[in-house]
């Protein structure tokens, strides 16, 4: 059985150079963890430039800013879920859970309070 390939040159050029932004961003990521900064003012300045660096994109775009779409459930449950097209199961929600009480369970053995 023969199947229909498509080539997509600009997709394809985008996809290789989010593969390349990915591997600079986790090497950078890798290797300012080595300098033991706190792992949240790593966070808060990768976001505050991510920020930055995409408010251009989003004023050539002309894109609008409704803070009240967010209320919505539906938007509300997206962002939530990621909007990854999955269906939210039991076990979906359960291994969030799991994954969250992980996440506070290994904070709370590194760092004192």
């Amino acid at each position: 059985m023969r199947k229909n390939m498509q080539l997509n040159p600009l997709g394809d050029g985008l996809a290789f150079l989010e593969m390349i932004s990915w591997g600079c961003y986790s090497a950078l990521i890798k290797k300012i963890g080595e300098w033991e900064y706190p792992i949240v003012a790593v966070t808060r300045r990768v976001y505050f430039y991510g920020i930055l660096f995409l408010i251009p994109v989003l004023i050539q775009q002309k894109a609008s800013w409704k803070p009240e779409i967010l209320m919505k459930p539906e938007v509300l449950a997206n962002f939530l879920f990621l909007v990854l097209h999955e269906k939210m199961t039991m076990a979906s929600v359960a291994g969030a859970a799991l994954i969250f009480i992980g996440l506070v369970i290994s904070r709370k053995k590194t760092v004192s309070f």
